[in-house]
């Protein structure tokens, strides 16, 4: 029965007199009425049925990079069984089931890392600590070389003790994993608090666990905790790709903003299209980046660590190479613009900065008039013809140049196709959509209320904009070709070997002492010297 994950019970009955002794118990708290003379009716075997999807389940958590362990009051035979079954252990020789209380001997149980005992005048409590005037008591293992011998193969803790899976929780934490800890008793408190992730199962669960956990799984189901880790997981992807954005156009607006006023002298951007700049930057940004559906494919592959940083070398390769990119981009139209930028008089508002030649239909053509406010402002074409077309364009290619860094901010991992899952992404090609449409209402209605020309951009000059738009995603190509490890390890600061400085210090005290040893025999030779004379 118990090779079969079934519980075995065993019926049966017993006849007493009535002066038996009811009230003496053996050290294992058996009574010694309950010891022998017992008729068997029969044996029973309850099985808990494990549910179809429990399985796969497990097998998504290995892909994802997570390592489940049992811990169970059954006892071996059955607990094995159930864990074969569902694919936590394997019948391999290195991989380990163990008794809670064997467990417990081998590491030596929990005690206070200060003062090395179970039990100690450390509170738990930091209410508690502070008012005594005490330190909060930290656990640890007592005997850690015998935890980190059993921990890589253990597999299965079977007839264990809430302390025991305290012990294991802990013994995990100290050395640096994140764990997730599941349970529903009042006495599996302890171990779902001490977790980074307590789960109770919400149909089974008493309050106690409930308060104490920081999940309660309504269907009791395992394989909800995998969907928990898929949604984690892509809640903390959409914020990096929000962020990646959001600082890429932060850089380039600050830039842009600060060396007109320094080497120019003048706003590159006007205040109204800064504030349609900051709701691309955050609500458009936030709307479009962080509201993407998981996808199955954030399972394949393990857990960010505990130290990782919201910001990671890859992404910070991005928005820097992007930044700078952009700047020196919209800086070389700002200067040369009127020299490359070609013009068309489609009406009485247009002037050229050289007239080249005209059209068969009789448009006269050439280079557009630089915007700059001592080529522009100061010789009074601003009161004649409003807006320089130049700086319109200007303001077009920056907006362009983020609409394509969208695309590229959906990728974090320097993926070359930045269209895939495009089609899933309803919020974010809705985005796309809003952005381009009222881009160009502003550009050719907006008028001097958002800086932009009388006449808006011809076709020609709009697809300009958008080619140098395009050029935001040519350059993420590049920067994918750029190992970002190797960049930033150039500025970090090197970690100094401590065996290293051990050698560099005992070549020092063997030198000094030679030195010191040299000038005693330099004293002992002058002294002998002297003596003789």
């Amino acid at each position: 029965v118990r090779c079969v994950q079934e519980t075995a019970l065993c019926i049966g009955y017993k006849e007493i007199q009535g002066d038996e002794d009811l009230h003496t118990k053996d050290e294992k708290n058996v009574y010694e009425v309950e010891k022998e003379g017992f008729i068997c009716i029969g044996l029973l075997g309850i099985m808990d049925v494990l549910r179809p999807e429990v399985p796969q389940a497990i097998i998504n958590a290995k892909i994802a990079g997570i390592k489940v362990r049992m811990v169970t009051g059954d006892n071996k035979i059955t607990a094995k069984a159930i864990a074969l079954n569902c694919g936590i252990t394997t019948n391999s020789a290195d991989r380990l089931i163990m008794d809670g209380a064997e467990f417990m001997e081998r590491i030596g149980g929990v005690i206070c890392k200060k003062h090395r005992t179970q039990i100690c005048e450390c509170p738990r409590s930091k209410e508690v600590a502070k008012s005594r005037g005490l330190a909060v008591r930290e656990d640890t293992i007592a005997n850690q070389e015998a935890f980190d011998e059993i921990i890589p193969k253990l597999d299965v803790l079977a007839r264990s003790r809430p302390e025991d899976k305290y012990a294991l929780v802990t013994g995990l934490i100290e050395r640096n994993y994140i764990v997730a800890s599941t349970g529903e008793g009042t006495n599996d408190a302890p171990a779902l608090r001490k977790a980074d992730v307590g789960i109770c199962m919400g149909a089974k669960g008493t309050d106690m666990a409930k308060q104490a956990s920081d999940i309660v799984l309504l269907d009791d189901n395992f394989s909800s905790i995998i969907k928990g880790v898929l949604w984690g997981r892509n809640i903390f992807d959409n914020i990096q790709k929000f962020l990646q954005f959001q600082l890429s156009i932060n850089i380039v607006a600050v830039s842009l903003t600060f060396l007109g006023a320094l080497i120019l002298h003048m706003e590159v951007f006007y205040s109204s299209q800064l504030l349609w700049v900051n709701v691309i930057m955050d609500t458009f940004g936030s709307i479009a980046l962080a509201t993407e559906a998981p996808v199955p494919t954030l399972l394949h592959r393990n857990p960010y660590p505990r130290d990782m940083h919201l910001i990671s070398p890859k992404m910070l390769k991005n928005i820097i190479g992007q930044g700078v990119f952009q700047v020196i981009i919209l800086f070389g139209i700002i200067l040369f613009g009127d020299k490359i930028f070609p013009e068309w008089e489609t009406s009485d508002n247009v002037i050229f900065s050289r007239q080249v030649g005209v059209t068969s239909e009789g448009v006269k053509y050439g280079y557009m008039h630089s915007g700059i406010h001592s080529k522009y402002h100061e010789e009074g074409l601003y009161e004649l013809y409003g807006p320089s077309r130049h700086f319109t364009m200007v303001f077009n290619s920056f907006i362009w140049l983020e609409i394509f860094n969208f695309f590229g901010a959906r990728n974090l991992n320097d993926e070359l196709n930045v269209l895939k899952g495009l089609r899933k992404a309803h919020f974010f090609n809705s985005i796309i959509i809003t952005v381009i449409g009222v881009q160009l209402i502003i550009v050719q209605f907006g008028s001097s209320f958002f800086g932009c020309h009388h006449d808006g951009l011809t076709l020609e000059q709009y697809l300009i904009c958008m080619g140098i738009g395009a050029l935001a995603l040519v350059f993420r190509a590049i920067l994918m070709l750029i190992p970002e490890d190797k960049v930033f390890n150039l500025f970090k600061k090197k970690e100094a070997d401590p065996q290293r400085s051990k050698n560099l210090i005992k070549k020092l005290k063997v030198a000094q002492a030679a030195q010191r040893l040299s000038g005693v025999n330099q004293q002992m030779v002058y002294g002998t010297t002297h003596s003789t004379e």
